[in-house]
C-alpha cells in the first residue's frame, strides 16, 4: 500500500470577518494615530501599494501591519491638517493568511474638525489617441493657490481612480477651488513625468460640488510633446 499524507480537509475560502474596530467609523473631532481591526481569522496584509488610498494625502504614507487577527494602521497624527475629512481605503489588501481571500474595501473616515466634508467631482478619462475610455488613469487635485508646476514637482492633496470604463468620482472634498488633471501616472508617485505619463488637463478651475449639482468633467489624455 502507496502511504500518502493527509488531505487536510476542505479548504477555507471563506472572507475574513472584522469583529472589532478601535476607534469607531467616522468620528468628528478626532485625530486618529492608530486604528486597530481585529478578525475572525488570521490575516496577512499584500500588495499595499497597489490597493491603499488616502485622501487627502499626507508627507508621510501610514503604515498598515498584521499581526495574527490584527491589523493596525498607524498615522503620524502631527501631519493631519484642522477640520479636515481623511479617508483611508485599503481595497484588497486584507486577506485571510491560508488562501488569500480577500476581507474586501475596507474604508475608514474620521474628520479633525466638527463636520465632514460632502463635496464631490467626477468625470470620465479617454485617450486621446484611440477615444476608448482610459481605465489606469489617475486623477489629482492641486488647491488652485499652487502654481501650474506644482504638477511636476510635488504631490497633489487629493487622488482618485477611473474605473473599468474610465470613469472617476472623488468624494469628501472641501468648498475650495482646484486645478484638475488625468494622468497614466506610470511610476505611481502622484506626480507628473512628461517622458512617461500621458496628461488630460482642463482649463478652468473648479469647485467641488453637492452630489446632485455635480457636473461630470470629461478629460483626453495625451502624451506632451518633450522639446
Amino acid at each position: 500500500a502507496n502511504i500518502v499524507p493527509p488531505e487536510g480537509g476542505k479548504k477555507d475560502t471563506t472572507a475574513p470577518i472584522l469583529v472589532s474596530l478601535t476607534p469607531q467609523d467616522s468620528l468628528l473631532n478626532t485625530r486618529a494615530s492608530k486604528i486597530v481591526l481585529h478578525f475572525n481569522k488570521f490575516v496577512e496584509v499584500r500588495d499595499l501599494e497597489k490597493n491603499m488610498t488616502l485622501s487627502p494625502l499626507l508627507a508621510q504614507k501610514p503604515t498598515v501591519i498584521s499581526y495574527g487577527k490584527r491589523v493596525e494602521i498607524k498615522i503620524v497624527d502631527s501631519l493631519l491638517k484642522p477640520n479636515t475629512t481623511y479617508i483611508i481605503a485599503l481595497g484588497n489588501a486584507i486577506v485571510d493568511n491560508r488562501e488569500a481571500t480577500p476581507f474586501g474595501n475596507f474604508t475608514y473616515t474620521f474628520s479633525t474638525g466638527s463636520w465632514f466634508d460632502s463635496l464631490q467631482v467626477s468625470g470620465q478619462v479617454f485617450d486621446a489617441e484611440t477615444g476608448m475610455p482610459d481605465s489606469s488613469a489617475t486623477i489629482v487635485l492641486y488647491e488652485a493657490t499652487e502654481k501650474d508646476s506644482a504638477i511636476l514637482r510635488k504631490k497633489p492633496s487629493y487622488v482618485g481612480k477611473t474605473n473599468a470604463s474610465g470613469y472617476f468620482k472623488i468624494n469628501s472634498l472641501p468648498q475650495k477651488v482646484f486645478r484638475i488633471y488625468a494622468l497614466t501616472d506610470e511610476s505611481h508617485d502622484y506626480i507628473y513625468q512628461p517622458d512617461k505619463d500621458k496628461i488630460g488637463f482642463i482649463e478652468n478651475e473648479i469647485t467641488p460640488m453637492q452630489a446632485e449639482d455635480s457636473t461630470r468633467l470629461t478629460f483626453n489624455t495625451f502624451k506632451a510633446q518633450i522639446v
